[in-house]
C-alpha cells in the first residue's frame, strides 16, 4: 500500500508508536501528519482530515489511505485481503471508510460492501 497516511497528535507519543508498529507489520509505506489540535476535539479531527486532503490534492496524489491514530486492527490479513478485494472490483468511489457507525438507508455492493449516505465518525 502507499499514500498512508495517519493522523496523530504531537503529545500522543504513545499512539505514534502503536501506529508505526503496526504499519511495519502491514509491510506499508506511511506517513505521519500531524493533527491540528482544538478544545473541541471532533472539530480539530474534522480539520486535520480537511488538511490532509488538501495536502493530497497540492502533492496531485491520485488516491490516500487515511488512518487515525487510534486504529485497532484485529486481523492484519484479512484487512489487507478486503482492501485488496474492493479495488479488484474497481467499483467507482470517492471514498471508503473501513470503519464506521453506518446509518440506513445503504445499498449493499456485495461481499460486505456498502454504499453509505451517512455515517459517523470521520
Amino acid at each position: 500500500m502507499k499514500n498512508v497516511f495517519y493522523i496523530n497528535l504531537d503529545k500522543r507519543e504513545d499512539r505514534r508508536k502503536e501506529c508505526e508498529e503496526l504499519f511495519n507489520k502491514m509491510g506499508c509505506d506511511y506517513e505521519r501528519f500531524s493533527a491540528i489540535e482544538q478544545k473541541n476535539g471532533a472539530y480539530g479531527c474534522m480539520l486535520s482530515h480537511l488538511k490532509l486532503l488538501e495536502h493530497a490534492r497540492e502533492k496531485q496524489l491520485e488516491y490516500i489511505i487515511i488512518f487515525e491514530d487510534d486504529i485497532e486492527v484485529i486481523d492484519i490479513d484479512e484487512l489487507k485481503l478486503n482492501l485488496k478485494k474492493f479495488l479488484e472490483k474497481e467499483i467507482d468511489f470517492d471514498m471508503l471508510k473501513i470503519g464506521a457507525n453506518a446509518f440506513p438507508p445503504y445499498k449493499d455492493i456485495n461481499d460486505g460492501f456498502v454504499e453509505l449516505n451517512f455515517s459517523l465518525t470521520t
